[in-house]
């Protein structure tokens, strides 16, 4: 006879970071005795009481006491769900039924498990038995489904739980078995919320800013690739079920089994906001492959423009834009807004026109009639969707980014006399092209005039904050400190109350002035005023980022003293109950690695500190890379890769830093190698970024020999036409000057040549400063001309780079009355005195230490 007792468990929870820790009830776990109602074992486990049931014999007196036994089990974990959520000893309890059913009734086990003298076999029940127990199972299993899969999505506690759902839900998959079908499969409506929690903890993590750990995917396993897997599941139908079953068979009613874009769009989604386009377009197979699926839409192209602009590919984009017009999707405006947008992130500010062009002018016949479309665009006119407030706004952001505030202007104009076609974002937009062209007073009219009242007090910030926010740190950077405080009472005259980020511009500026005690003054009136401790944070990151300031050009002595005054800071921080982040500690530890002696002992004493207070995680992934860069600065490659290992999931970043650590100790194969282990092969564990080819590229270069000069343009090609990945003008700055170094060193080749301009070409879609590609132009013609200059000539004239600043060159020869021959004009600058009145140094050089004369790296 069966008879329940007592287990004795310890009181210690389950540990929920070990999703792979055996959950065994026990074989026979779920059987009672001959009462209906089984005696409980109640056990604290996360909070909550869970129920262990323990048998202790080893023979069942009748069938139908197997099933009521199961049903009472499902009754329990009903009430467990329902009146603690208590997720993990439902998951007990659900796993421990399946167990048994595997021990005993499983065909591949059933004559190993049950003695001769068990009575109890499967094929004792009768087939209506054997669909209860099944049917009671599943039960429990779309019990506990409908609670870890519903809605809201926001904390760690509902990661948890949906990560125990997808457990659950493969345990399930996996119990065909012992299951009769069709329990052994999953509802298709389970399957559609598994993928809508699992893509809506990524997305709500990533407008979070990203993880505090891995390279921008959760944790605990729940990463895209389960969408992916759940959604291939969805199309193909393996393991779904189209039915849903009850008791009776009269309701038994079939589910609609059509597929849903929303479902697709919303991994694309994800996968899109990774920057994970080689998934992205597997997601594009799989819905354009399956004829059942619905077909692309715009909001899908929407999706993908999104996704490359991010990368700043906006060769892809134009792909993408002729593909849709070839498919005849009929595009909307948000898809139009989203080719804006990425156009302009992608610093394509003329494409992006052309998209606000054809939108404005949908209803005119000629497409070029006035000159503002581009010929080439592949949708016609009277296709193209009305621009509305939004569009306005984008393309008013692209001309704050370009800094034509003269073409803003006029624009702001054109949406004032349109009713509706004015909200706060182009106030704030608006004010920040004002400040870019350093048109303070038009800026502060703006303001003055398009200042919203805000009635409801409720609301956490005003409308218009960021237009002061952007006001204050254009008078800052501009030097303008009692214009940036006056601005401050200007908001509280207004009503516009300031908020954490305006004092935290301010309070930032004055540190990167060295005005410390002003800056301690302000910070202390932050704290009278009453701003919650959590809002501080970012307060005190400011004022540390300032004091460590990486353009402010101080002597050695002067910037260990500000590292310390940083690190005392960052005490005051947490005597005032405000908890640094990773931010915090990572600028800090910038700080150590770039004194003159790098102080490691101070770093590594710092941050093993914090992780004993529990004020930082341990082995935190950007505090660890951070770390792993002071002891690169150092010199120590064996210390900077025990921090790398300790990054339990390196990111690009960790990856970047490791490889830089490498080419800074003269390991350019260790570089080599672990750029092969992470960015190459035919599913690269994490996809590379400019960074990742820049470090390389240089270190290539650097070796001065015809080798490594054509390593780096292998390395170039690879990360151009392979990658889709486009240079930045620090890497710009690399090449030229590194195959320009290399006409004195080892000599150059035809090759090199074809491969400057290329570059050349590439980097006229930047963002330059006012003659500054003009300069690079002029001293790779001069190095060129004087080794390859047949090759050069035939490149430079094939690329375009010839006839504009050939007369660009002589017309600046011109108005300064010098001669080619002996001007004295050196290829960097225009001589030192110009350069001593001239604002527009390079950044790039300031950053080496060099200036733009005496570099370093004169080229002759």
């Amino acid at each position: 006879m069966y008879r329940m007792v007592k287990a004795k468990k310890s009181r210690s929870p389950v540990p929920s970071s070990s999703p792979d820790l055996p959950l065994r009830i026990g074989a026979s776990s779920l059987l009672p005795t001959s009462s209906p109602s089984p005696r409980r074992n109640q056990t604290v486990s996360g909070g909550h009481e869970v129920e262990h049931y323990r048998l202790i014999d080893t023979q069942l007196s009748s069938p139908s006491q197997l099933v009521e036994s199961f049903y009472q089990v499902r009754k329990t974990i009903l009430r467990q769900l329902r009146e603690g959520n208590d997720f993990e000893g439902a998951k007990m309890l659900i796993s421990g039924m399946i167990e048994y059913l595997r021990d005993n009734f499983a065909d591949d086990r059933r004559h190993e498990t049950l003695s001769p003298n068990n009575s109890t076999d499967l094929d004792q029940l009768s087939p209506e038995d054997k669909r209860v127990v099944s049917e009671t199972v599943d039960e429990a299993f779309q019990a506990f489904f409908s609670r870890a899969f519903a809605p809201p999505f926001y904390s760690k506690k509902d990661l948890h739980r949906v990560r125990l759902g997808i457990e659950l839900l493969q345990l399930q998959l996996s119990s065909s078995k012992v299951l009769i079908h069709p329990f052994g499969s999953v509802p298709k409506r389970v399957i559609v919320q598994a993928i809508t929690a699992v893509t809506s903890l990524q997305e709500r993590q990533f407008r979070r800013g990203g993880p505090e750990e891995g390279d921008g995917r959760l944790q605990n396993g729940l990463t895209p690739d389960v969408a992916f897997r759940l959604l291939q599941r969805l199309v193909t139908g393996v393991g779904v079920r189209n039915f849903s079953f009850s008791r009776t068979k009269v309701n038994r009613r079939k589910i609609d089994g059509a597929l849903y874009e929303v479902d697709f769009n919303r991994v694309l989604n994800v996968y899109s906001n990774l920057g994970e386009m080689d998934m992205v377009h597997r997601v594009i197979a799989l819905q354009e492959r399956t004829p059942h699926a619905p077909p692309l839409s715009p909001v899908t192209y929407s999706i993908l423009v999104k996704g490359y602009g991010k990368l700043g590919d906006w060769n892809n984009i134009d792909m993408l834009l002729r593909h849709a017009a070839a498919s005849d999707i009929e595009p909307d405006t948000i898809l139009f807004n989203s080719l804006m947008d990425a156009y302009i992130t992608c610093n394509q500010l003329d494409k992006a026109q052309a998209v606000f062009d054809s939108m404005v002018l949908r209803d005119s016949t000629d497409n070029s009639g006035d000159g503002r479309s581009s010929r080439d665009f592949p949708f016609a006119p009277q296709d193209c969707p009305p621009p509305n407030l939004r569009s306005f706004n984008i393309l008013l952001k692209g001309l704050a980014l370009k800094a034509r505030w003269n073409d803003a202007r006029k624009l702001s104009e054109e949406m004032k006399r349109v009713v509706g076609l004015w909200d706060h974002v182009t106030t704030n937009t608006l004010v920040q092209a004002a400040v870019r062209a350093n048109d303070f007073e038009a800026a502060e009219n703006i303001l003055a005039e398009n200042t919203m009242t805000v009635k409801d007090n409720k609301q956490r910030q005003h409308p218009n904050a960021d237009g002061y926010t952007s006001l204050i740190e254009g008078f800052l950077k501009d030097g303008r400190l009692e214009n940036a405080v006056a601005t401050l009472k200007t908001m509280k005259n207004r009503n516009v109350q300031p908020n954490e980020y305006h004092y935290a511009s301010l309070i930032g500026g004055l540190a990167r002035q060295k005005k410390i005690v002003q800056a301690e003054k302000l910070l202390s009136h932050v704290q009278a005023v009453g701003i919650a401790p959590s809002s501080q944070r970012v307060i005190y990151n400011s004022l540390i980022s300032g004091l460590i300031h990486k353009d402010y050009v101080l002597r050695p002595d002067d910037f260990d003293k500000c590292v310390d005054r940083a690190v005392s800071f960052l005490r005051d921080m947490i005597g005032a109950k405000v908890i640094p982040d990773a931010n915090t500690v990572t600028v800090i530890l910038d700080g150590f690695g770039r004194c003159q002696s790098p102080r490691i002992v101070e770093a590594v004493t710092l941050v093993e500190k914090l992780e004993q207070e529990g004020i930082i995680a341990k082995d935190h992934s950007k505090i660890q890379t951070a770390l792993l860069g002071v002891f690169a600065a150092a010199g120590d490659l064996k210390e900077a890769t025990k921090c790398f290992r300790r990054i339990r999931r390196p990111d690009v970043a960790a990856v970047n830093a490791l490889i830089d650590a490498s080419v800074r100790c003269g390991k350019d194969k260790i570089a080599m190698d672990t750029f092969d282990f992470y960015f190459r092969g035919e599913r690269p564990r994490i996809n590379p970024d400019v960074i990742s080819f820049t470090t390389l590229i240089g270190a290539y270069l650097n070796q001065g020999s015809l080798d490594g000069a054509r390593i780096a343009r292998e390395l170039y090609h690879e990360m151009k036409f392979q990658r889709r990945l486009y240079p930045d003008k620090v890497l710009v700055d690399i090449i030229v000057t590194g195959v320009i170094e290399n006409t004195r060193r080892c000599g150059v080749q035809a090759p090199d040549a074809r491969f400057l301009a290329a570059v050349l070409r590439d980097a006229e879609k930047l963002d330059w400063g006012e003659g500054q590609l003009r300069r690079r132009k002029w001293a790779v013609e001069s190095a060129m001309s004087k080794h390859v200059a047949v090759a050069w000539n035939e490149e430079a004239e094939l690329y375009g780079l010839w006839k504009e600043h050939r007369k660009s060159e002589e017309e600046f020869f011109q108005r300064r009355g010098w001669n080619k021959v002996d001007s004295g004009f050196r290829l960097w600058g225009a001589g030192r005195n110009h350069f001593e009145q001239t604002s527009s140094t390079d950044k790039f050089l300031e950053s080496k230490g060099w200036n733009d004369i005496d570099s370093g790296f004169r080229i002759i």
